[in-house]
């Protein structure tokens, strides 16, 4: 996956969509960031170990853990294209401290919440990174479960039916 390419594209739906009028503050980015690692815990609570296993669609709409840790890098990655445009993201990711990857290997709920921790130390490039040593460790697709999710973002409606921004 190129995190420059996702950040821009990230970026420009979620504007496209009316997500930066007016400009989010950091508190408002970093809580729907979280709430994106709530929902994958919820999609487990619900569903399980059944929820790892694979992205299934309702009505088109990529649904699943896998697509709920896709929202989360996509929430990165589109706070990524605002504060650092035309920058290479890669190196920004590079540059946080590397995540506790046998952590991740555990259970589901201690991961989502050592990944929420990250995100409340302002650790953005180490949500990303974790988001994938997660996958990773328990065999997600997360590269195709990104391009799922904002092929679909790109059909939505705007602000989603309007949702506050």
């Amino acid at each position: 996956m190129d995190f420059n390419v996702l950040a821009k594209e990230a970026h420009a739906i979620s504007r496209a969509h009316g997500w930066w009028d007016p400009v989010p503050s950091w508190e408002q980015r970093r809580v729907l960031i979280s709430s994106e690692i709530i929902e994958a815990l919820e999609d487990w609570r619900e569903h399980g170990s059944k929820a790892i296993v694979n992205m299934s669609f309702e009505d088109g709409k990529p649904t699943g853990f896998a697509s709920e840790l896709a929202d989360i890098v996509i929430r990165c990655m589109d706070t990524f294209g605002f504060s650092y445009p035309g920058k290479v993201v890669e190196h920004v990711i590079a540059g946080y401290v590397h995540v506790r990857e046998s952590l991740l290997r555990g259970p589901i709920p201690e991961a989502l919440d050592y990944i929420n921790c990250l995100l409340y130390g302002d650790q953005v490039g180490s949500v990303v990174q974790a988001t994938y040593a997660l996958a990773l460790a328990h065999g997600i697709d997360l590269d195709g479960a990104i391009t799922a999710k904002m092929e679909y973002n790109k059909t939505r409606e705007f602000r989603h039916g309007n949702k506050h921004a």
